[in-house]
């Protein structure tokens, strides 16, 4: 890949924007290759903890309790108006992107830079890179997006940290991808009775096809 000039030139845009962005939920990325390097790198702060996908594990249930899960979705929400105030868009928010650090802080990761790999040729042929879950509807069509995809996917994150499992599921891909572009799901207190409306409402806006 750090053959290929397109490549090369989005690879250091992103890692430009992204070092320009000093936010404490956010990556710290303090060095990246310049235009003479061969190889592509950047240099981040280390993180110490686990990722929220691993994290959630700890509960028996697997599923976080809601206050706890809105103040963590409260920081990712912190990154990304950061972010966005930034002209960056995430495009990958997911619970492998989140990290829960041992000091309970939370830190988004991956702006875009692992989204490189998506032009080459395996994907042009219509395969996804992991999973489409968290992917919004406009992601999965291939239109222009904005800032209402991460919204979208963060809301996905708030709803499969409080339910237990994601507000789309299905037997394959095709399945799943489906499933999001309909936009039929349970409603959070489905799964949790005790949830408070005016949560559920916040999760259920996010999740608004348009």
């Amino acid at each position: 890949l750090a053959k290929n000039d397109d490549i090369r030139q989005r690879f250091h845009m992103e890692a430009q924007s992204i070092s320009s962005i000093d936010h404490p939920n956010i990556v710290k990325v303090y060095d990246y290759s310049g235009p003479e390097s061969n190889l592509l790198w950047f240099v981040s702060e280390i993180l110490y903890g686990l990722d929220l996908a691993a994290y959630v594990k700890k509960f028996k249930s697997r599923k976080t309790p809601p206050l706890l899960s809105f103040l963590m979705a409260a920081e990712i929400a912190e990154a990304l108006i950061s972010a966005h105030s930034n002209g960056i868009i995430h495009r990958d928010i997911k619970p492998e992107n989140v990290m829960v650090l041992d000091s309970g802080k939370i830190k988004l990761m991956d702006f875009g830079i692992a989204k490189i790999a998506e032009n080459t040729n395996s994907t042009q042929t219509g395969t996804f890179m992991g999973s489409p879950s968290y992917m919004s509807p406009e992601q999965i069509k291939g239109v222009d997006i904005d800032e209402g995809t991460d919204i979208y996917s963060l809301s996905v994150v708030l709803y499969e940290l409080i339910c237990g499992t994601l507000p789309f599921t299905g037997s394959s891909t095709a399945d799943v991808i489906n499933k999001i572009l309909v936009g039929n799901f349970k409603e959070p207190t489905e799964h949790v009775k005790s949830l408070d409306l005016k949560l559920e409402d916040i999760i259920v806006k996010g999740l608004e096809k348009k």
